[in-house]
């Protein structure tokens, strides 16, 4: 990576001139990656992880928590006369509001 100038005009040779670079991105990012991989397997094994929990597991996204809801939503109505709806149009729009 090259160091950007603040300005075209300003002495190329003062580093005051340029600006600062940073590799907190990139530290972060290893950082996070070690902690994901020790701490993943300890929270599977853990009692205290609900199966329907989504978020931070493999396999696992707002899809599945969808289809768990709605499979319990079913099951309850299998025996009985049960009206669900449920209106995800407006979830997915794109427009800025």
């Amino acid at each position: 990576m090259l160091p950007l100038s603040k300005k075209a005009e300003l002495d190329s040779l003062e580093p005051a001139n340029y600006r600062p670079i940073s590799n907190l991105p990139t530290v972060s990012k290893v950082l996070e990656r070690l902690e994901l991989v020790r701490l993943r397997p300890h929270q599977l094994r853990s009692a205290n992880l609900s199966q329907l929990q989504s978020a931070y597991r493999k396999g696992h996204a707002t899809e599945t928590a969808l289809q768990e809801v709605l499979d319990g939503a079913f099951t309850a109505a299998d025996d009985k006369h049960v009206l669900i709806g449920l209106d995800l149009s407006a979830a997915f729009d794109t427009v800025d509001h």
